[in-house]
């Protein structure tokens, strides 16, 4: 059996009322009243918040343009003429142009037999018909094998049979992409002529 009082009590100015239940054998049952712990944590936490990055960068690699490559079909340069015969000395550079001869031309075979490693071939011409005021240097063919770094280059005439002769060669000549070199001596006079050659191919 339980005895069921309400007692006032005083907080501070305020009142309240503590019930407290007897049972019968006098114990005391702490019924004190049900403090009301639900606290609302049902805090609206969904916070919108636009974390969707913009990931779409250009990826795109820049390209880069392919190497300029030589234009085989011509060349431009100079030639060095030097000479040194009994005190008669020389030293002159003149400019010569070239142009590939056609495979399909009836001059080409000719010079392959006469020139058998050569693979390109070129008619020369000077931009004057004499150097050292008497040195007659006429058109030839200039016989050309590039390999690597190294432009092999042959002095091709023709002959009075209707074909071609090798008249002189440089086989250790530099090859620079757009450039080559050569170093030839020449005796069209029963003495030796030096000539140095500097060539260089246009941009295709």
């Amino acid at each position: 059996m339980y005895l069921l009082l309400a007692l006032p009590t005083l907080t501070g100015c305020a009142s309240s009322k503590a019930i407290v239940l007897f049972d019968d054998t006098g114990a005391v049952d702490s019924g004190s009243a049900d403090a009301d712990t639900d606290t609302d944590t049902d805090g609206d936490t969904d916070a919108d918040s636009d974390t969707d990055a913009d990931s779409d960068s250009d990826t795109d690699a820049d390209t880069a343009p392919p190497p300029p490559e030589p234009d085989l079909s011509t060349w431009t340069g100079t030639q060095r003429f030097t000479f040194d015969n009994w005190g008669s000395t020389c030293d002159e550079t003149v400019g010569v142009s070239a142009t590939l001869v056609d495979s399909s031309s009836d001059a080409y075979a000719s010079l392959q037999e006469a020139c058998p490693d050569c693979t390109l071939f070129y008619d020369v011409s000077y931009a004057t018909s004499y150097v050292c005021t008497w040195i007659s240097v006429p058109a030839y063919v200039h016989g050309l094998r590039l390999v690597g770094t190294l432009a092999e280059s042959t002095v091709i005439y023709p002959n009075y049979w209707g074909g071609y002769d090798v008249y002189a060669q440089d086989l250790s000549g530099a090859y620079g992409g757009f450039t080559f070199d050569y170093d030839v001596t020449v005796n069209p006079y029963s003495f030796d002529i030096r000539v140095e050659g500097l060539s260089t191919f246009p941009e295709l």
